[in-house]
């Protein structure tokens, strides 16, 4: 049995998809801000939600085209969102905490 990659270039695109997710978390509060800028309907944040979905859905795809091949691995998956959540946690919400100020 032999193993397709070496470990060293896993951790790499591991570091990688932890750096997408600093990304992702940076893309959606600047949808949120501009949700908020223009509208707090529920249609706005619907059609906000959506935006963001697939603008990310689609960002994900083309990182695990041009930096794995196309292959999915759940540890390249696990590092975006973990890092896109420890990060909304930690400074997300100060940013959030700023939008909610009244002007």
């Amino acid at each position: 049995m032999t193993y397709s990659e070496p470990l060293i270039s896993q951790i790499n695109y591991f570091l990688l998809s932890l750096g997408f997710g600093v990304l992702i978390d940076i893309w959606y509060i600047l949808v949120m801000f501009i949700r908020k800028c223009i509208s707090e309907k529920r249609s706005a944040v619907a059609i906000g939600d959506v935006i963001f979905g697939v603008t990310v859905s689609v960002a994900s795809f083309f990182f695990m085209v041009l930096y794995n091949n196309g292959q999915v691995r759940m540890n390249l998956i696990a590092g975006q969102f973990v890092s896109a959540v420890v990060l909304h946690f930690v400074l997300g919400t100060k940013g959030l905490k700023v939008l909610n100020t009244p002007a």
